[in-house]
């Protein structure tokens, strides 16, 4: 569906936040990128239609997914927005139609909001990424050897060297406080360390992705703001509760996005299918409360694009120095993708589960391009072809195919 005057006026609200940096005679588009209205982004001798990039991921999704949401903006502005399938299949009562408005858990796209909560809470401690991480955990935690040496950058950037007791890579779903109690307390091997390092560095970073990297900042994020253990007999949910509490105050409250959590709806939640769907009952994959952080917060596709605009277009999240450093060492992005005119930084989000008719999975997506180009895709089943993160290729494919000559 085309954006509507309410929803284009909502983004235009956005551009009266805008801050240091942006000029606001320019909401349609900045950074030297000519912008025709709404549609069209030029640069050297090429455009990009807006309408022809969003057409293209609705095409290769229609009929090939139970139910999706995307949203497409440029300079702080929704430029484009499409939804189309089930929410929820007549296997599941209510039947609903997939809206952009829909939460779902948004998967490992929860670690870009997690280091955004990070960078500003550092900020606000005159502390930097450099920091150690020692002082920041629960005091009855012993750290094993070499653990203490461990920094916020090595967290953002999955260099920690964390490993299972058998010297596996860690289990993706270990992510609760008895786990990372455990994580911690286990000793670092030099050699894990900087293979993960190493890694880290990489185009590949796959072999060092971790997920309790970014779930210790579930428990760290509170410490940092001035979480108080005296008298607290469940840290686990104290501080769970903490990380929630600090997302809605300094991250959510700035953009008027409301009542996030990291449970499904009680109601009729987003549910997620194998593809085609047929009987089968679907998942919301539970409350993932008690291991929030890597994964497992519920947002929309308007609010990731709100979310993303706010980060780039703004300095209610993160300042022009932060975001600098966010995109140049990819603190809470996964990769940098090369494409026509530039490259785009990402994130994305799996979950899945075998069922008797296939696999249900949840394919999740946003990305922000260095010419203001921003995207979020939410799938409740698997993407074309079934396989992990193809989300990234779907958007990629057709953001490339949709420039053309003056």
């Amino acid at each position: 569906m085309r954006i509507t005057t309410a929803q284009r006026l909502t983004l235009l609200a956005i551009c009266s936040f805008l801050t240091f940096g942006f000029n606001l005679n320019n909401c349609g588009g900045g950074g030297g990128t000519k912008q025709d209205p709404l549609d069209k982004v030029c640069q050297e001798n090429e455009c990009l239609s807006i309408a022809e990039f969003s057409k293209r991921m609705q095409d290769a999704l229609n009929g090939n997914t139970v139910g999706y949401a995307l949203t497409v903006s440029y300079g702080g502005l929704l430029r484009d927005s499409a939804a189309a399938g089930l929410g929820r299949t007549a296997s599941d009562p209510p039947q609903k139609e997939f809206k952009t408005s829909d939460r779902m858990n948004v998967a490992s796209v929860n670690k870009t909001v997690t280091a955004v909560a990070v960078l500003k809470s550092l900020a606000a401690n005159n502390l930097t990424v450099d920091e150690k991480i020692k002082t920041h955990l629960p005091g009855d935690w012993k750290p094993g050897a070499n653990v203490g040496d461990l920094t916020f950058k090595d967290l953002l950037t999955h260099a920690t060297g964390f490993r299972e007791a058998n010297g596996s890579m860690p289990n993706g779903n270990n992510t609760g406080y008895n786990d990372l109690k455990q994580f911690v307390e286990r000793d670092l091997k030099p050699a894990d360390r900087q293979k993960d390092f190493d890694c880290s560095q990489s185009a590949d970073k796959s072999q060092c992705y971790k997920n309790q990297d970014f779930a210790l900042f579930r428990l760290i994020i509170p410490y940092l703001n001035g979480f108080k253990e005296a008298g607290v007999t469940d840290k686990g949910t104290a501080l769970g509760a903490a990380y929630l509490d600090y997302l809605d105050k300094n991250i959510f409250a700035p953009m008027s996005i409301k009542n996030v959590g990291c449970a499904p709806d009680k109601k009729s939640p987003t549910l997620f299918y194998p593809f085609p769907a047929g009987t089968i009952n679907g998942t919301d994959f539970g409350d993932w409360t008690a291991g929030c952080g890597a994964g497992g917060i519920h947002l929309s596709a308007d609010d990731l694009a709100t979310f993303l605009a706010q980060l780039r277009h703004t300095n209610a999240l993160l300042d022009e120095t932060q975001r600098k450093q966010m995109n140049d060492d990819l603190l809470g992005w996964q990769n940098v993708q090369s494409v026509k005119h530039g490259t785009c930084r990402w994130h994305g989000g799996y979950l899945f589960v075998p069922t008797a008719g296939g696999v249900a999975q949840d394919n999740d997506f946003i990305m922000d391009c260095d010419n203001g180009m921003q995207v979020t895709l939410l799938s409740n089943s698997p993407m074309p072809g079934g396989q992990p993160l193809k989300i990234v290729s779907v958007v990629f494919a057709a953001y490339d195919a949709s420039w053309h000559p003056k």
